[in-house]
């Protein structure tokens, strides 16, 4: 099973660092192995940030592509239930199930991008 890259991101703004989660994968089982793990994946980023000593301010999504996305937004916010109905790529039976289960992410994300502030 692949296991999605997590990177840190330089370039930010003074005081802000950032974690790249990818859920891209070789094959379709392992992008669905990444997807369901996305949770504690996303976890172990926002350690390693605070681990830092920053203070996580947001969760991102980037659809389609990582490297040049078409639109990020917040996730699990107003923005992102308008991403998922009128934006993204429908997600109905087992994957919306999944989402619903196991609160995750919406499957056709290309990354989820970890923002902290650095005190």
């Amino acid at each position: 099973m692949s296991r999605p890259d997590v990177s840190f991101i330089s370039g930010l703004g003074a005081g802000y660092v950032a974690e790249l989660v990818r859920l891209q994968a070789p094959s379709k089982i392992a992008r669905l192995f990444a997807w369901i793990a996305t949770p504690w994946t996303v976890r172990r980023a926002e350690r390693r940030l605070t681990g830092r000593g920053a203070a996580i301010i947001g969760r991102f999504g980037a659809w389609p592509d990582a490297e040049r996305p078409t639109f990020v937004f917040p996730l699990f916010s107003p923005a992102s239930a308008y991403a998922d109905a009128q934006l993204l790529p429908h997600a109905g039976g087992l994957a919306a199930s999944l989402r619903r289960r196991f609160d995750l992410c919406h499957p056709s994300l290309a990354a989820i991008v970890v923002i902290g502030r650095m005190p």
